[in-house]
């Protein structure tokens, strides 16, 4: 388990995360960062207010129910601990199956080990745990009031500060005001740590409306003023309880227990509410650690915030690390937490972007909602994800994502259409490039249905690494391109579960299916295993069809290539229905069908439109060009292939039936051809082609044209049929 101090094997793990980003993006952040901390005026120190980072922690506690008297074996109390903060886990008032915790101030000390509390225990216990230190709210709440606007800064030097909301040492039941520790009702403030600064947040819990609360460390409460950037730098955040990854996620935290996922307990969040708030909050090397909620989540709605996170360590939480912000995180690490981000889409009007950062040891790592057609790029780049149970992308909707260049190494990749949908259209218009997967089941799902379908989604690019195939789901989809993928030891697709449409799959270089084998049997090759079938050596006897029982499934343009990899030939049909005649296959022969919608066939041709001269017919034969001797007519026509396989074209004329004269040739789209009849061309009949092949395939078109020159006179007119 990840301890509570960025050392070891921590460093070791967040230092891998320090990839080179595209250099605006890192000037951007490095100079946004240089001039808000350029603003701030002679900076407030919190120790002149009060404040004393002396938190310590009590291993052993006994307490007798109904007693102010605790006992503490191995503490080292000393008369000026009286007045200070004591929380004690599990010694508060009963509350169903367990006890809540107790707060309390210390009022007298007896002993190095003895001393009396402001509240009386709730239970009769040995060896409980605790923590006790300065009350360094006031100092803070003081401090925050003074810093100078438009931007001023405060000094936090090193050491454990404890931060509690006053409501928490009530003992007549509690309020609202529970819920934040510290209101920051403006912006232009810059909290700066110096060495190793912690700010301890209220971790044991109560009850409060039947549920188990805590309280935010850090509150920014609507209305807003003085929207300057709040700037956190060199300062560690901890939620003050031991383990913050319970895995649990009962929604709310139990009132009994005080277990489960915790909504209240954030080292920041927005309250919502009338007004403004500012547009900018920064993170500088900071490290937030051990909460039992979101660690920081924004409920304001707000089009406009933006957070941007450089060099930070989120660990140890048993919900998000961020939730819905808009954001810039570069160079952070997300580690032992129930998931790194959830990101609500609908509300930002500016592009997001999570690089270079480091996502280990957690169950989904981003998961991504409210998505809508238009909304802001989401850019995931030059992450790595590793040693995750489920996904390193959820989408429930998402649009206009882009995922690219990471190196994945979850249980799975990504997810369209995930259970939890929050929003108003489908996912679409998702990019997945470049990226490398090793050891996802598959590395791309398609799980939802209706409103959460996918479509327009671009998977390309990118390396795959033993994992059971490339693609797979039960939702629904259409336009989902899965091209030029490498891979290394990956099995086929599995497609049947899906409605809508298959993938379009093509150029990936996974394990083909196999089929045959004992006994003699019908074997079927299905698109839904994907574009690669094998034949196995058989009995006699068995023959091999590809299905064509589900053409709506079919993409159009999908080709299926079915190689013999046994040492004898073999039947193979083109429909399910074993109509027509088969195709014998050879043994190490491949052979590649193309669906034109309908069926598999051998090949596709190109395509001609009609061919068209830019001058008028004299004549009335639409079939022959009736032109006078001494014109120059210009013959064009349109070329195309629905396989967009490269086109070789050539025009070339016959003279009243002789051999065909090549005029010009190239590839690409065929130009027009210009010919000018001169005055000893009367009287003859000139055939134009025009024929076009595909340089993949080698299959070809051709259209005709005929023109008759007139002669001088007589005239005279040969009708050549087209």
């Amino acid at each position: 388990m990840i301890q509570p101090a960025m050392n070891g094997s921590n460093m070791t793990a967040h230092n891998l995360i320090k990839k080179r980003l595209p250099s605006a993006v890192v000037w951007g952040v490095i100079i946004f960062g240089w001039a808000v901390a350029g603003w701030a005026q002679t900076p407030l120190n919190v120790t002149n207010y009060g404040a004393k980072g002396d938190l310590l922690t009590l291993n052993s506690i006994n307490t007798v129910s109904n007693s102010t008297l605790l006992v503490c074996p191995g503490a080292s109390f000393v008369v000026s601990d009286s007045n200070k903060l004591i929380e004690v886990f599990g010694a508060g008032t009963r509350q169903g199956q367990g006890n809540q915790d107790l707060f309390a101030r210390i009022t007298k000390i007896s002993s190095p080990s003895n001393i009396t509390i402001s509240v009386a225990a709730g239970a009769t216990a040995a060896n409980l745990t605790g923590l006790y230190g300065t009350d360094c709210y006031p100092a803070f709440t003081n401090a925050i009031a003074q810093c100078p606007a438009p931007s001023g800064s405060i000094t936090i030097p090193s050491g454990n500060y404890f931060l509690l909301p006053p409501d928490a040492l009530s003992i007549n039941g509690h309020s609202a005001s529970l819920n934040y520790t510290l209101n920051l009702n403006r912006g232009g403030i810059t909290f700066i740590g110096q060495g190793n600064a912690v700010l301890t947040g209220m971790g044991g819990w109560v009850n409060y409306n039947n549920q188990g609360v805590r309280s935010a460390l850090f509150a920014m409460t609507m209305p807003m003023t003085n929207n300057y950037p709040l700037v956190f730098t060199n300062l560690t955040f901890d939620g003050g309880v031991s383990v913050g990854n319970i895995k649990n996620l009962s929604y709310p935290a139990s009132g009994s227990t005080g277990l489960g996922w915790d909504g209240t307990h954030h080292w920041m969040i927005t309250v919502a509410g009338q007004g403004a708030i500012i547009s900018s909050l920064v993170m500088q090397n900071c490290v937030i650690r051990h909460w039992r909620g979101e660690m920081m989540e924004d409920t304001s709605g707000s089009p406009s915030l933006y957070l941007t996170a450089t060099n930070c360590f989120f660990y140890d939480g048993d919900g998000s690390c961020i939730n819905n912000f808009a954001h810039n995180c570069v160079s952070c690490t997300f580690s032992n937490v129930n998931q790194a981000e959830e990101f609500y889409r609908t509300y930002t009007t500016n592009v997001s972007v999570m690089a270079n950062s480091l996502f280990v040891n957690m169950s989904s790592a981003i998961a991504l909602n409210g998505g809508y057609y238009g909304d802001p790029n989401y850019i995931i780049i030059g992450n790595t994800f590793t040693n995750g149970t489920g996904y390193a992308l959820l989408t429930t909707p998402a649009c206009d994502v882009l995922f690219v260049s990471n190196n994945v190494s979850f249980g799975n990749g990504i997810a369209l259409g995930a259970a939890g949908y929050q929003g108003t259209t489908i996912n679409s218009n998702i990019v997945v490039a470049w990226n490398t997967f090793n050891g996802a089941q598959y590395p791309l799902q398609i799980f939802g249905n209706g409103v959460n379908s996918s479509q327009n989604v671009y998977f390309f690019s990118n390396q795959v690494n033993n994992a059971w195939g490339i693609g797979s789901g039960y939702g629904w989809s259409t336009n989902v391109f899965v091209t030029n993928n490498l891979c290394s030891n990956v099995g086929r697709f599995y497609m049947q579960g899906l409605s809508g449409q298959y993938f379009y799959e093509h150029n990936n270089n996974y394990s083909a299916w196999s089929a045959g084998g004992s006994p003699a049997a019908k074997n079927m090759f299905t698109y839904a295993n994907g574009s690669l079938g094998q034949i196995v050596q058989s009995d006699a006897g068995s023959i091999f069809y590809l299905d064509d029982t589900q053409p709506g499934s079919i993409p159009s343009l999908a080709t299926i290539t079915i190689t013999n990899a046994a040492n004898k030939a073999y039947p193979l049909y083109a429909s399910a229905s074993l109509s027509g005649s088969a195709f014998n296959v050879n043994a190490g022969q491949s052979l590649t069908f193309y669906w034109n919608g309908t069926q598999w066939v051998t090949s596709i041709t190109p395509v001609i439109s009609a061919i068209n001269a830019d001058v008028s017919n004299l004549g009335t034969n639409p079939a022959v060009l009736l032109i006078a001797w001494g014109t120059t007519v210009k013959l064009s026509a349109s070329t195309s292939i629905v396989t967009g396989d490269n086109l070789a074209w050539q025009w070339s004329y016959s003279l009243n039936g002789g051999p065909q004269i090549v005029s010009q040739s190239g590839t690409g789209s065929a130009p027009a051809s210009s010919f000018t009849y001169s005055v000893d061309t009367g009287g003859n009949t000139y055939v134009w082609t025009l024929q076009v092949t595909d340089t993949r395939t080698g299959s070809s078109t051709q259209s005709q044209f005929a023109v008759f020159v007139q002669l001088q006179p007589p005239q005279g007119l040969l009708v050549i049929p087209n």
